[in-house]
């Protein structure tokens, strides 16, 4: 678990993409802590996203190792950079659904891709084979699911106690192996301070023992 300091402590979740196998962040040298870990354990590659292209990568970009699903939002010249800078076995999706915020509607793990909105059938076919998910799930547009207010890895979901009961529910019922973890938190949108993937976790807040327990189970 790494906590940084920065002064957009609210919205980390907006400016950074975490997977197993790369780091994107929005500005690289606003985040000593994480480019000191990065260099010492080489893991994940770490990518600076342009500060003269998009601000919110966090919210255009959703992945695991394998790919990202990219967003229309993103300009050619964006796409072609991320392109030059990625490795050649690392898949973009481009993906048919007019949606620019992919964050506010999908969630994706190295298994599996939860959605809370129908998603073409295109798209899906996409997603399952650029980024070898193993299920893609989508759930009733009502329940407002996504990647700022749970995180996801091959094991978890981290939400917040609402959201708990709903998402045990549909696990349960889908009989997916994943087992549900709850914060105990003022804030509903955990995504905006906490990135996760199955082995390290950022993050900007103050946490209280109960919480950094959960985080070490999820990230265990």
């Amino acid at each position: 678990i790494i906590r940084i300091k920065t002064k957009r402590h609210h919205s980390i979740g907006n400016c950074m993409v975490l997977t197993d196998s790369i780091l994107i962040v929005q500005h690289k040298s606003k985040f000593n802590t994480l480019k000191n870990f990065i260099s010492s354990y080489s893991f994940p590659s770490l990518l600076e996203f342009s500060p003269k292209i998009s601000q919110f990568v966090g919210s255009f970009l959703v992945g695991n190792k394998y790919g990202l699903v990219v967003s229309k939002c993103l300009t050619s010249s964006e796409i072609y950079y991320l392109r030059h800078n990625l490795k050649d076995s690392f898949k973009l999706c481009m993906i048919e659904q007019n949606t620019n915020n992919l964050g506010a509607f999908l969630l994706i793990s190295n298994k599996y891709s939860i959605s809370n909105i129908r998603l073409k059938k295109i798209d899906i076919q996409k997603i399952k084979s650029y980024l070898k998910v193993n299920a893609s799930i989508v759930i009733h547009p009502e329940w407002i699911f996504n990647k700022f207010n749970s995180l996801m890895n091959d094991r978890y979901i981290l939400t917040t106690v609402p959201l708990y009961r709903q998402l045990n529910h549909l696990i349960s019922n889908l009989s997916i192996p994943l087992s549900i973890l709850a914060l105990d938190t003022c804030t509903s949108m955990i995504g905006l301070s906490i990135v996760a993937s199955n082995r390290i976790c950022v993050t900007t807040t103050i946490m209280d023992r109960d919480t950094i327990k959960k985080l070490g189970e999820f990230v265990k």
